[in-house]
């Protein structure tokens, strides 16, 4: 079994809405940064038809359009499969901003953030090594 982790900051730009709370709220100062997170498991063989990836996003949610992009992406550089991809947000309320509850899209920053959440899995998927689980 192979295996590799990677994190790719997704920290939007200072001014954008926070979504989360049905009321706008900017941001001004950054506490925590954003991240995409993303978990590649493959089999020695290194077969990429048999191999998985999870990816975590700092979000409050994931809309299926996003996720769908992303994997879309990560199945054309690395060859994993559509299906053996996952896409998840952590649900949290200072998030990236994608728009909805009470908060407004940053289409800039969203038209930028599938890449960076790609690139997370794809630089994962390069860096597989040997594991024990």
């Amino acid at each position: 079994m192979k295996c590799a982790f990677y994190e790719k900051e997704v920290t939007p730009p200072l001014g954008g809405d926070i979504p989360g709370y049905y009321v706008h709220r900017l941001t001004e100062d950054v506490v925590d940064r954003l991240f995409a997170r993303a978990v590649v498991f493959a089999p020695d063989t290194g077969d990429a038809a048999q191999t998985v990836a999870v990816l975590t996003l700092d979000a409050v949610n994931c809309h299926r359009a996003l996720g769908d992009a992303i994997k879309a992406r990560v199945t054309e550089f690395t060859g994993i499969p559509y299906e053996n991809i996952a896409v998840i947000a952590n649900h949290s309320h200072y998030g990236i901003p994608h728009g909805g509850y009470g908060s407004d899209r940053d289409d800039e920053y969203m038209a930028l953030l599938p890449r960076l959440a790609e690139d997370a899995v794809i630089l994962a998927y390069k860096r597989l090594q040997p594991c024990k689980l």
